[in-house]
């Protein structure tokens, strides 16, 4: 039988709730960046909230990487003209 894919090492995790929707990014099974109002989520672990989450009837899904969406503090320096 075919496994599932391996998930990347690090991923964005789009959540939904009545009043807000907001992003924050997983590495290595922990919550390493938030948006201001998941702030509380920084340093927990991914299958802590994935609970939490369902507990509080927000939906959270994992959102396709792309290079393109990159920090601004993570694009190469451009060259002075």
């Amino acid at each position: 039988m075919p496994r599932a894919p391996k998930r990347p090492e690090r991923y964005l995790v789009r959540v939904s709730a009545p009043g807000f929707v907001a992003g924050l990014v997983i590495a290595r099974g922990f919550c390493t960046e938030a948006a201001p109002v998941l702030r509380f989520a920084e340093g927990k672990s991914a299958a802590w909230l994935s609970g939490h989450f369902q507990h509080r009837g927000w939906r959270a899904a994992i959102v396709p990487w792309q290079a393109d969406l990159l920090r601004v503090d993570d694009a190469p320096e451009q060259p002075a003209a």
